[in-house]
């Protein structure tokens, strides 16, 4: 269920329905969104709230006298093209814009007209707000005028500890995530955990993005702006292929192994990145040298109760002034490879979500449910297995 049309499952064609059948395993504010072209930045996205039953809420689920969704998102008045500054920010869909500001540039309209969003509270009472950002390209900062609140949850992870906030940095495709005063990776979560000092593979990932272009270098070598498959690969895994194509950027990872990855921004922007299949412990972040992010000699990892994430930034590089790098952003993740499959890890920026990495984990066969909505493509089964989805 968390895979992307071309790599992990077939597209669903014009004029076809698919259905998603599965149990929840967890609760908590998520979103769901199309990963075809551009599609999710001009609507085609929305919330999915997995709510606990009575009898497992937490103490401070008991104590609310309501809760609003309110959905964050930057807003395009001209269709899909290369990247370009949004025009309008919304809240659950509504908003106004005032483009005057940047005539120099050519944006002159404006429009102070239309309905807001607007949301009842009563004084004295506790509310939750469910904040997601569905932007395409813009990290949005979040505040109540005169009032402070807590960050509770981050997707389904709860927190301990909250702190009381006059606003926050919510990142593309985050719920919640980045504390605008605090850092993003300071939460601690509710269930404790210690990692494994050393990971079993250790993978960086170096990216560059220019123009438009896609260029990518993974341990300081040539990489290839990735091409969907003609096949989606997990599918075509499981009936019987041996490699999948170079442009289609494999990392093989061993299934059951400690993974680490190290994600290096060479630009002085910063990139929020997502992988299928995993939510992945955030135990670094930082700027350094590229010479000591290759030779590991980076600050001490947070290896005990490190946040658990679905999307995360990797930090800018410190500008040269000439279009270049002083140094290097990067971040560093680990997860056990324990759900097999072919999942893609990619940047959230809308524009860029074709720079990918496909990650190879143990691909077993697949349920001819999944098989069903590719159509006439024809496929072998060779064995039955399960894995999460």
């Amino acid at each position: 269920m968390d895979g992307t049309s071309g790599v992990t499952q077939c597209h669903i064609s014009p004029n076809k329905t698919a259905d998603y059948r599965f149990k929840p395993e967890k609760t908590g504010t998520f979103w769901w969104h199309n990963h075809e072209s551009s599609q999710f930045a001009f609507g085609l996205k929305g919330p999915l709230i997995m709510r606990a039953p009575t009898s497992a809420q937490q103490v401070w689920e008991k104590d609310i006298a309501g809760e609003f969704t309110i959905q964050l998102s930057d807003y395009y008045h001209a269709e899909p093209g290369p990247v370009r500054m949004w025009d309008n920010m919304l809240i659950n869909n509504r908003g106004r814009y005032n483009c005057t500001a940047a005539a120099s540039h050519g944006f002159t309209d404006y429009s102070d007209d239309q309905p807001l969003s607007k949301f009842h509270f009563q004084a004295g009472n506790k509310y939750l707000l469910r904040l997601i950002n569905l932007a395409a390209l813009s990290p949005i900062i979040f505040s109540i005028d005169d009032h402070e609140f807590q960050v509770l949850m981050a997707n389904h992870f709860s927190l301990q500890n909250p702190s009381n906030l006059s606003h926050l940095t919510a990142g593309i495709a985050t719920i919640c995530y980045r504390l605008y005063d605090l850092g993003e990776f300071e939460f601690t979560p509710l269930v404790s955990v210690t990692l494994p000092s050393s990971p079993q593979d250790r993978t960086i990932l170096e990216f560059k993005m220019q123009s438009g272009l896609g260029y990518f270098a993974i341990d300081g070598e040539e990489y290839h702006h990735f091409v969907a498959p003609s096949e989606p690969p997990a599918i075509a895994k499981s009936g019987g292929w041996k490699q999948l194509p170079i442009d289609a950027n494999t990392r093989k990872i061993e299934y059951g192994k400690h993974v680490e990855i190290v994600l290096v921004n060479v630009k002085d922007e910063q990139h929020s990145f997502h992988m299928h299949g995993h939510a992945p412990w955030v135990v670094g972040s930082g700027v350094a040298s590229i010479d000591a992010i290759r030779r590991n000699e980076l600050p001490p990892q947070k290896l005990v109760n490190p946040m658990i994430r679905d999307v995360y930034n990797v930090a800018p590089c410190t500008s040269d002034g000439r279009d270049g790098c002083r140094d290097a952003g990067y971040l560093i993740l680990r997860f056990d490879a324990t759900n097999p499959g072919v999942w893609i890890m990619h940047c959230h920026i809308d524009w860029v979500e074709g720079e990918e990495l496909l990650q190879q984990k143990g691909v077993g066969a697949f349920s001819n449910s999944i098989l069903s909505v590719c159509g006439g493509m024809q496929h072998t089964i060779n064995s039955t297995s399960s894995s999460e989805p």
